[in-house]
């Protein structure tokens, strides 16, 4: 898979850790001893991976640790993302940006449809100017999540993990 993978926006490669198959590791006790090895641990990869300018106002990337948090619609199971590409829904909330379904960014921020000059800050601020004030408005925050153990999610497709 991470060969595959390599060009999906958000996508962290996943290790396998293998440990020796001893006798004691079968169900009946009976396999002979040094049969080969079993995984011990599959674990997600969270290093640092290249931040590309895309150009697009509701793009951005996450330095350090840390995961967007995402809600599918419409079943509302929730999912983590490192995948920072974003669009605006019909009735303009911020969803991941995917083709076949919408991951909306929990918790869900509207943008309204008169709103120009969108910023999204270091911090996940997201600020827009919109008709009748000076200053820009503040929108809503974007959220990171910081699972206390990767390995703990389960590798979903499109960048996406559950918990």
């Amino acid at each position: 898979h991470n060969l595959a993978n390599a060009a999906t926006p958000g996508y962290k490669r996943r290790r396998v850790l293998l440990r020796d198959a001893y006798a004691d590791d079968s169900a009946d006790g009976m396999s002979p001893s040094g049969t080969g090895c079993r995984i011990a641990l599959l674990d997600l990869d969270f290093a640092q991976g290249i931040i590309l300018p895309t150009g697009r106002e509701l793009d951005v990337a996450i330095e350090g640790p840390g995961l967007f948090v995402v809600t599918h619609e419409p079943t509302s199971r929730i999912c983590y993302t490192r995948r920072g590409v974003w669009r605006l829904t019909r009735d303009r909330k911020l969803a991941l940006a995917l083709d076949d379904e919408d991951y909306l960014l929990d918790p869900e921020i509207r943008i309204p449809e008169a709103a120009t000059a969108i910023h999204i800050a270091p911090d996940g601020l997201l600020q827009a100017t919109l008709p009748g004030y000076d200053e820009p408005r503040e929108l809503g925050r974007i959220r990171l999540a910081r699972p206390s153990v990767a390995e703990w999610l389960t590798v979903e497709s499109n960048g996406l993990w559950s918990s």
